[in-house]
């Protein structure tokens, strides 16, 4: 019964984040995500670990100000009508959880099931803005953190996990990168071949472009004995 219990709770964690405590910050980097759309990227790393818990009891007191409220209230959030309230479009984006799910999570020990921020970025296309959301699943039965993201879309003040949006595509980019030479490619200093390679790869005319990105991600992962693909992988994901 309690690998069912842990096995359960490791499915919840398609979905999860918290607040305050980072590190390095770079803001207003110019991008170029589709073609000739421009955006601006943030990347935000957390200086140290910050343990994201089940701390709403209730949905009253759960806020989406934020993406990482967003995720405590996905964690927390124990019956499906509250679930469903943290996608965008509610329960035609949202999954299906069962009785027992939600009463593992009403029984849950926090201290030990919780999510560990990695870092944040987020990125403004028009008026909209969006995030990706890199943390660590900590939980009962799991022998060591394991990585995963999410991609959130601000509307109305508040913000809401977006699955089928247009960035949400994006995800896997921040799965596969190792987190610290993601951060390098976006920011510098390129000062190896592989980075000065890599650059001129997702860089056009000085502008990173996101598309581009994804296609270099999709160009390691088509030779995953190579030296670059094991050079640039996170090791934590694969």
């Amino acid at each position: 019964m309690e690998f069912k219990k842990n096995t359960y709770f490791i499915l919840l964690f398609t979905l999860i984040f918290s607040t305050q405590g980072f590190g390095q910050m770079y803001d207003g980097i110019t991008m170029n995500a589709f073609k000739e759309e421009i955006v601006d990227i943030s990347f935000a790393r957390y200086s140290n670990p910050y343990k994201i818990k089940a701390s709403y009891k209730n949905e009253r007191k759960a806020k989406l100000n934020t993406p990482e409220e967003l995720m405590t209230s996905l964690i927390s959030a124990n019956n499906q009508k509250w679930f469903d309230n943290n996608f965008l479009f509610g329960e035609l984006e949202s999954i299906k959880k069962g009785e027992n799910h939600f009463d593992f999570i009403k029984k849950m020990d926090v201290e030990s099931n919780y999510f560990n921020l990695i870092y944040k970025v987020t990125v403004m296309k028009d008026t909209t803005q969006y995030a990706f959301l890199k943390y660590g699943i900590n939980a009962q039965g799991l022998q060591e953190e394991v990585p995963a993201v999410k991609s959130m879309k601000k509307k109305g003040g508040k913000w809401y996990l977006t699955p089928s949006s247009d960035f949400a595509k994006f995800s896997l980019i921040f799965i596969f990168f190792d987190d610290e030479k993601l951060e390098k490619l976006l920011f510098g200093p390129w000062d190896s071949p592989e980075f000065v390679e890599a650059k001129s790869k997702v860089f056009e005319n000085d502008l990173f472009n996101l598309g581009k990105l994804n296609d270099f991600c999709i160009e390691l992962n088509r030779n995953p004995d190579s030296i670059l693909y094991n050079f640039w992988k996170d090791n934590k994901s694969f």
